[in-house]
């Protein structure tokens, strides 16, 4: 057993077999990520009426508001465009 450990194409053969374990969870990771980002809350509509509250209680003025407006017009125009 321990010759066939010590054989360098073994230990190639397991060093790809461990890349390749180690690939496939990271790209889990990162799709299961990026699922729940894209499902966060990020709809025009619900992003307007919490800006238009924000409003309403002070915390943005009336310029702040149509400027968000605004941008979040053109984000939903052009979604591609960061």
């Amino acid at each position: 057993m321990s010759e066939l450990i010590a054989n360098p194409t073994f230990q190639a053969i397991a060093a790809l077999a461990v890349l390749l374990v180690a690939v496939y969870v990271g790209f889990q990771v990162v799709m299961r990520l990026r699922d729940s980002t894209i499902k966060a809350d990020n709809n025009v509509e619900d992003l307007t009426s919490n800006f238009e509250e924000m409003c309403l209680e002070g915390d943005l003025d009336e310029a702040e508001l149509r400027e968000i407006k605004t941008v979040l017009g053109k984000n939903q125009a052009n979604p591609s465009e960061d």
